[in-house]
């Protein structure tokens, strides 16, 4: 009897230690430190893709020949980041609640400015250029709208079951005038993720999940509006229907991560030996540059100077095949199945083209070597 009381005490004791270790979790600190550890190491690892991306373009381009060029950059602003992050972090609740007006106010202001003197990348009129400092206002009104929806449904925590006290002053006027000004420089991605952004802070507040559902309804015919409406944005769609399968034009750079991913297996070549990183991969430092430190199949890059250095109209749009012809017209679909193009060599341009030769264009089969 005393041995079974002593089993059962020792077996007690056990299970409380387990759980007492896992009630720590319960603690108010755990998030703060798991969204802590998870920012950190989104961002080492998103600077390790950066280098590992981006070292051949730096040293073949930048006027410094310095392999980390476009590293220093990217590791400049994530620095930046971590200050503004510790000064963040030390800001009382109070402070955050009088500047959540004023930062909401001076991004929609910003936005505003876009319509009219903004610049347009890729399609979307969303940035602000100064001179050599360009910036992206919707990234301050993401920061805003979080600000402003605490603010807002923080007073009215006691009366969110009424859609009315939801929707008023969160919704409208202050989510929808951000949607509406982002709308306007023509970028739907954008907005797809203030969409986001919004029903995290609403479903973060304990808004009924039936409005949610509601509201996934309107937002996804309004969305599917401003995608009918857009060539470019329906160009985009159909890449990622899989139905735009041109390697040489809107589904280039999807194809190319898709190309570096199976061709690195499950555990790829490690960083700075994917091929991809000479030329494959177009946008080098975006959120595709992952898929090349995995490693890419071959190169695909058109030439920057045809191999003769008479070629028109521009010899940047210009490719030299193997029989020593010169054309300005589109390359062939897939040429790294075929023999007809060769890789173009570092040396420089020649005035004829041959397999003999050595000159060689970036349009190349897998079988010619570096």
């Amino acid at each position: 009897m005393t041995s079974t009381a002593a089993k059962a005490r020792a077996s007690g004791s056990r299970f409380a230690r387990v759980r007492h270790w896992f009630g720590r979790f319960e603690s108010p600190t755990t998030t703060y430190y798991l969204l802590l550890a998870t920012t950190a190491i989104l961002v080492v690892f998103g600077l390790i893709m950066v280098l590992s991306a981006s070292a051949i373009t730096s040293l073949t381009q930048s006027k410094s020949g310095s392999a980390f060029t476009i590293f220093r950059s990217q590791l400049l602003y994530a620095g930046i980041g971590t200050v503004g992050l510790l000064i963040a972090s030390r800001i009382a609740v109070p402070l955050w609640k009088k500047l959540a007006l004023p930062i909401l106010g001076g991004a929609l202001v910003l936005q505003l400015l876009v319509a009219f003197i903004g610049t347009t990348v890729n399609g979307n009129r969303n940035w602000l250029r100064f001179g050599p400092v360009s910036i992206q206002p919707s990234e301050l009104v993401k920061f805003g709208l979080v600000l402003f929806g605490a603010l807002a449904l923080t007073a009215k925590r006691d009366k969110l079951g009424q859609i009315g006290h939801v929707v008023v002053p969160y919704l409208v006027p202050g989510a929808a005038i951000a949607l509406a000004l982002v709308l306007l420089g023509g970028d739907l991605g954008t907005s797809i993720i203030l969409a986001a952004i919004i029903a995290a802070t609403l479903w973060a507040a304990g808004v009924p999940l039936r409005w949610f559902l509601a509201s996934a309804l309107v937002f996804g015919v309004i969305a599917s509006a401003f995608v009918i409406s857009s060539p470019n944005r329906l160009g985009r769609f159909d890449v990622w229907l899989g139905r735009d399968t041109d390697m040489f034009g809107a589904a280039r750079q999807p194809m190319q991560g898709r190309f570096a991913l199976a061709d690195g297996g499950w555990f790829g070549l490690g960083l700075g030996a994917s091929r991809e990183n000479g030329s494959g991969c177009p946008s080098r430092t975006t959120t595709s540059s992952s898929p090349s430190s995995v490693r890419n199949s071959a190169c695909r890059e058109p030439c920057s100077s045809c191999c003769s250095s008479a070629c028109s109209p521009t010899p940047a749009t210009a490719w030299c095949s193997a029989q020593g012809t010169c054309s300005s017209a589109s390359p062939p679909r897939e040429p790294w199945r075929g023999s007809s193009l060769r890789r173009w060599s570092t040396s420089g341009p020649s005035s004829a083209c041959s397999r003999s030769s050595g000159c060689r264009c970036r349009w190349c089969p897998r079988a010619v070597p570096p």
